[in-house]
């Protein structure tokens, strides 16, 4: 049975359990802060967050808390007040936890590592992994919920305002890019319904000679959408990479301390995603919906039956997206984690080199990151056979649309009812109806990278 946790909120780095499992207490109390913010209270290290961490923390934010070493009788206390943070040893390494609830056969949690999310164990599975070490959480008197603003990928599409000169340009390209293409369609019905039955070679010759002057024009549209959009994602790249090296370089001495240099240096790939992101959702709010508006249109003017047949494949694609979402999620998660924490370890083992000659650990720690490695290209490989597996789904509907508006086209010329040319001028259109509807069905993975990039990015800014 799926569970869920509304005040859920997931661990960005492998230090952050405590602090990820504290800003889940305080959401269920109606207060927000950043995690940034919560890591400095609670004076965070390299290595995690302790519970006296913890506990100034919460109290500094305007919550009682009481520390406890307990068994799992607690849970059949009444007086017990819920959520509380239990200590945990998982896989080894110490850990924390949510537990929002407790009734006679289970323990439910939330834990902040995105790989596992909110589950219902056993009170023995709890009983294996449990410390003892509670902490339970009270408002103080007086406490008002405090909600700090988180910037939302929303915060960066609103930046993109600040270029509307470039992005009308590109709309502008693509708009005539899109009717040169219709241009061609009916060039296409034309050959097939008038020219070729009436033998014609002069207007044909005519037509043709047309075409290719048009087709120049729209080489020329393609090539200035291209540098158009190249040039808008150098701006956007550098607005926000720059943003962020001028923040990093204005924090505090205490904040280095406590993040490893690979783990801010890893932001600049989730920048990355979130420019790619934003580049592509550019294309498909402007370019994309009013190509498919537009050929669309067209479609309909073609033949209603036709293009009834083909916009009943949007519910489908409605529902792979939905479908996948979620696993993208926990995908994504996982991979910058890993990719992060990869990049970090070799980053300090370059800058301890030294130390590493001198204790002889150099092979030590080869085998880590050779581990961590693994681990990446193993999460990496998952992620590519779900996209994979995806995309097939989504090529298998496009082709059976193409089969299938062939059948009812064919049936439909020798009925009487459509003229070749026209059943060829809209399968021609519909290979530009479907791919915009495509770009915008694979938004979906790259919004939900830049989300947990724009997540990770948060913890800096």
């Amino acid at each position: 049975m799926k569970i869920n946790y509304p005040y859920y909120v997931a661990q960005v780095d492998e230090a952050d359990c405590g602090i990820a499992s504290l800003a889940m207490i305080l959401r269920n109390f109606g207060s927000i802060y950043p995690i940034a913010k919560l890591r400095d209270l609670a004076r965070t290290t390299k290595q995690g967050t302790t519970a006296l961490g913890l506990l100034k923390a919460a109290k500094h934010l305007g919550l009682d808390v009481i520390p406890i070493q307990a068994d799992l009788s607690l849970f059949d206390d009444p007086e017990i007040t819920y959520p509380l943070i239990a200590h945990v040893i998982k896989d080894d390494l110490l850990h924390y936890c949510v537990v929002f609830k407790a009734d006679q056969d289970y323990i439910y949690v939330a834990d902040p590592d995105p790989a596992t999310k909110v589950q219902k164990m056993t009170r023995d599975e709890f009983g294996r992994l449990w410390s003892g070490v509670s902490l339970l959480f009270s408002p103080a008197k007086g406490y008002t919920p405090q909600k700090e603003p988180l910037a939302g990928l929303m915060t960066m599409f609103r930046q993109l305002t600040n270029y509307k000169k470039d992005i009308s340009g590109i709309v502008i390209a693509a708009l005539l890019i899109t009717f040169i293409s219709i241009v061609g369609s009916y060039y296409l019905q034309l050959i097939i319904d008038r020219f070729i039955p009436s033998k014609s070679i002069n207007g044909l010759a005519i037509l043709a000679g047309s075409l290719l002057v048009v087709y120049v024009f729209n080489s020329l549209f393609n090539y200035l959408r291209d540098v158009l959009l190249t040039r808008l994602d150098q701006k956007l790249t550098s607005q926000i990479s720059l943003r962020y090296i001028h923040h990093v370089y204005r924090l505090p001495m205490r904040f280095f301390s406590t993040r490893k240099t690979g783990e801010i240096t890893s932001r600049f790939n989730d920048i990355n995603k979130i420019i790619d992101a934003l580049s592509s959702t550019i294309i498909s709010m402007f370019l994309d919906v009013g190509v498919m508006v537009i050929i669309g249109h067209v479609l309909f003017l073609y033949d209603r039956s036709l293009f009834l047949t083909t916009i009943s494949t949007i519910p489908i694609y409605v529902i792979i997206i939905y479908a996948f979402n979620k696993r993208f999620a926990k995908l994504d998660q996982e991979q910058m984690e890993s990719n992060a924490q990869l990049s970090s370890d070799i980053i300090e083992d370059l800058k301890g080199v030294e130390t590493l000659k001198v204790l002889q650990l150099e092979n030590i720690r080869y085998k880590n990151v050779e581990k961590q490695f693994a681990d990446f290209l193993r999460k990496n490989l998952t992620y590519v056979k779900t996209k994979s597996f995806q995309d097939a789904i989504k090529m298998w509907i496009q082709y059976g649309l193409v089969t299938i508006i062939l059948f009812q086209g064919a049936v439909l010329v020798i009925q009487g009812r459509l003229s070749i040319g026209i059943l060829m001028a809209f399968n021609a259109l519909l290979a530009f109806f479907i791919s915009p509807l495509q770009n915008i069905i694979n938004l979906q993975p790259k919004l939900q990278e830049a989300k947990v990039a724009n997540n990770r990015l948060n913890e800096v800014l």
